[in-house]
């Protein structure tokens, strides 16, 4: 069935190239409107019957072969060679298969799932470390306020805020790598699985900056 599919878009993208690419006022600009509709639209409906696409890229701006005395940049290859004036071709890239939106959405699923457990563990870790640095300082007050001599009273109620604070700072800055870890680990993942499902959500870890 998948076969049958893709010899379909190859005799489609053959047929469009012959009846579009052989005007002689085909305009480059124009190509490069046309075929982005017309792939992006056929694309559309390859990914509902299939769990693969074709994509290929073509410099519209690049002529190659024929009359035209041109040759394709690294990376591209001629083609559509004799069908445009001069029998000129255009340079593109060599087609390649590559999964669609329907099995890159899980992925992509799954890496957001598992970057939001990390960040509920991380908020988790951070709120207990706050609760007990609370306590503590509760309990140190209250301690350095049963001291009668006003020397040491000061100098325990001092000690009491400047282990809360430090307790603090740790656990704020245990929290902020946590996170980064989290959202960095969401980045790679995310990447990994693909381009076509990776533009419908372009949030970055600034959402939890107030966090």
């Amino acid at each position: 069935m998948k076969k049958k599919l893709i010899a379909a878009l190859v005799i489609l993208i053959i047929v469009f190239a012959v009846t579009v690419l052989a005007s002689p006022a085909f305009a480059a600009s124009r190509w490069e409107r046309w075929s982005a509709s017309f792939l992006s639209l056929f694309s559309g409906k390859f990914n509902a019957t299939s769990s693969m696409i074709i994509s290929s890229s073509i410099n519209p701006d690049r002529l190659c072969g024929g009359n035209s005395g041109k040759t394709c940049a690294e990376g591209y290859t001629c083609k559509f060679e004799g069908m445009l004036v001069g029998g000129a071709g255009m340079c593109a890239t060599a087609p390649k298969i590559v999964r669609n939106a329907s099995s890159t959405l899980a992925c992509v699923a799954a890496a957001a799932e598992k970057r939001d457990n990390a960040m509920i563990v991380a908020v988790d870790v951070y709120v207990t470390s706050v609760k007990t640095a609370l306590v503590a300082r509760r309990d140190a007050l209250k301690a350095a306020w049963a001291i009668t001599e006003q020397k040491a009273r000061q100098t325990a109620i001092k000690n009491a805020w400047n282990k809360y604070k430090d307790a603090l700072k740790t656990a704020r800055e245990t929290f902020r790598k946590a996170k980064n870890v989290a959202w960095d680990l969401y980045k790679t993942e995310r990447k990994a699985c693909g381009t076509n499902a990776t533009m419908d959500d372009m949030t970055d870890s600034s959402v939890d900056l107030t966090l």
